[in-house]
Parts: C-alpha cells; sequence; structure tokens
C-alpha cells in the first residue's frame, strides 16, 4: 500500500513538473510577442539618462524578445530592456512629430525633446522660421537668404492674417502694422536670443 501511495505521490509530482514545464514554455513563447511594444522601424522617443532624460528622436531596429535596440538621430545605438519600457524610457513618437510643423502649438508631443526635433527638422528642409502659436522661432541660417526677403516675398504678406501663409517675420511684422492701424497705439516686438542668434 506505501509503494502505491509514493508511486501515486510521484505520478503526481511529476505530473505538476510538467504542467510548470509546459507554462514556463508558453510564458516563453507569448512574452516577446507582449513586450514587442514597437514594430521595427517606429520611430519613438528614447529618453537619455546623461542628459536629465530629454527626450531624443529614434528608430527602433530590434527586439530579441528580452530587450529592444534603437537608433537615435544622433547615430548612437541604445538598448533597453523590454520590463523597463515605458513613459520614463520610451515612448511612441506622434505622427504630428514626424515631418515637421509649420505651428509647433499643434505638435500632440509636448517635451523639450518634440520642440527641438521640429525645429531641427524644418531647419535641415531650408524652413528656419516656426511659430509656436503666435510666437516665432527663428534659426540663424549662417547663409544669405536674399530669396527669403524679396520684394515678391514681402507682398505675399501683405494683409495677411499669422498662420494664412508658411512662417515668416513679414507676418509679424503685417500683424504689428495692422493692430497699430487698428488700434491707434504703439505696438512693442519682443526679440530674444543669444550672441549671434542672428536677432540683427
Amino acid at each position: 500500500a506505501r509503494l502505491l501511495v509514493q508511486s501515486a505521490a510521484a505520478a503526481g509530482q511529476g505530473h505538476r513538473q510538467q504542467q510548470q514545464a509546459a507554462a514556463a514554455r508558453t510564458r516563453e513563447a507569448v512574452e516577446p510577442a507582449a513586450m514587442a511594444f514597437f514594430e521595427q522601424g517606429s520611430r519613438v522617443w528614447y529618453r537619455i539618462p546623461e542628459k536629465n532624460n530629454l527626450c531624443m528622436a529614434a528608430t527602433v531596429v530590434g527586439n530579441d524578445g528580452t530587450q529592444s535596440t534603437f537608433q537615435g538621430d544622433d547615430g548612437q545605438t541604445y538598448t533597453v530592456k523590454n520590463a523597463a519600457i515605458g513613459p520614463d524610457t520610451v515612448t511612441q513618437m506622434h505622427d504630428t512629430s514626424k515631418d515637421g510643423l509649420e505651428d509647433m502649438a499643434k505638435l500632440a508631443d509636448l517635451h523639450e525633446g518634440a520642440i527641438l526635433h521640429n525645429i531641427a527638422l524644418r531647419y535641415r528642409q531650408s524652413n528656419i522660421y516656426t511659430y509656436i502659436g503666435s510666437i516665432l522661432s527663428a534659426v540663424n541660417p549662417y547663409k544669405d537668404l536674399k530669396a527669403l526677403y524679396s520684394d515678391e516675398q514681402f507682398a505675399a504678406y501683405r494683409e495677411k492674417a499669422i498662420g494664412d501663409k508658411p512662417p515668416h517675420i513679414y507676418a509679424l511684422a503685417n500683424e504689428a502694422y495692422f493692430a497699430m492701424s487698428k488700434s491707434d497705439a504703439n505696438q512693442v516686438m519682443l526679440i530674444s536670443g543669444e550672441s549671434g542668434a542672428g536677432k540683427t
């Protein structure tokens, strides 16, 4: 009788071990898929620990089931354990951040990295002006852009509201002139920037 009980106990233990092993294999098969949060080639924001978690644009280049690999726009490769992926490490990039918007008030990603990325995208497209609502951000092109300030351009912005045409200093000048004419009051423009930024 003792032999039968021992055999039954051994069989039960063996069965439990088989169930545990099967469950482990199932987890191994499911977890990589569950942890593959981002498709390869998708754009994300990677938070750089060494730069106070500043968000940097990056591209997903791989996922081996335990960690994901990202190619930052700075040319560096970064890896993050899948279990650690979340708002504090990596987040999906919204479509509004992918091509460069004329007005950053329309960005869905609201953080410093998104603003810098948008300005950089537009700069590479030779667009030095970008709106943030009625604020105009300008980046010094360090080259002559005569066509940008031609008589034709000046005329094109006359009597146009901000947003009717691509961002330009002429749009703000026209807005100030219109407000001065309508209110019969002086207008003020604040031009701010570090030395060499191109304020003059």
